[in-house]
């Protein structure tokens, strides 16, 4: 007699399985947690852009942003790894919430602009280089200047930011004639710092 286990056992192969010729279409439970993965994701990218805009619009130092920067990296792996889990996604959402919130608030306290160094990478005497706030028709707005001599020609720079981005990004590229003009960077007004 055959072991009881034996008994009553079909063996099914993919030639014989009528399902393998239809593959199965997944459930509306597989699709809602793609769907939700996907719009989880979607929001995750959205709220990393803040952090993944700091070192390039302002001068936040990068014991600031690189762990604001893993630290969303590491929710979206969790958004993606623990989909299946019940508010995950809410909760790794919320993490990169929180995230996008401190870059914020970095971009206000922390940046700034560092000094004009010689070729002994020591400040050169005289230059200039801030980031100030004046305030035009009522708006706060924000340059930066910088300079190897404040009584260089002025060089004006119109930042072009964007909603909550400051127009600092391209001052890397005026660093060059600050030897020769004081370069003026000013920020589109209700944006950047």
């Amino acid at each position: 007699m055959p072991p009881p286990h034996a008994m009553n056992s079909r063996r099914i192969t993919p030639a014989t399985d009528p399902a393998a010729t239809h593959p199965r279409e997944p459930g509306p439970r597989r699709r809602g947690v793609a769907w939700k993965t996907a719009l989880a994701l979607l929001a995750a990218v959205v709220l990393l852009l803040p952090v993944m805009l700091l070192p390039l619009t302002t001068g936040v130092p990068v014991f600031a942003w690189l762990p604001l920067l893993l630290v969303g990296l590491a929710a979206m792996v969790w958004l993606v790894v623990r989909r299946r889990k019940p508010h995950a996604q809410l909760a790794g959402v919320g993490v990169l919430a929180l995230v996008a919130a401190a870059a914020v608030v970095a971009s206000q306290i922390l940046s700034g602009t560092p000094p004009i160094t010689g070729s002994d990478g020591q400040p050169v005497p005289g230059s200039i280089a801030g980031a100030e706030k004046v305030e035009l028709n009522g708006s706060e707005q924000w340059i930066l200047v910088r300079g190897q001599d404040p009584s260089n020609p002025v060089l004006l720079n119109l930042g072009m930011g964007g909603p909550g981005g400051g127009g600092f990004f391209n001052a890397q590229e005026f660093r060059q004639l600050e030897d020769t003009f004081t370069v003026v960077s000013w920020d589109e007004p209700g944006t950047g710092k």
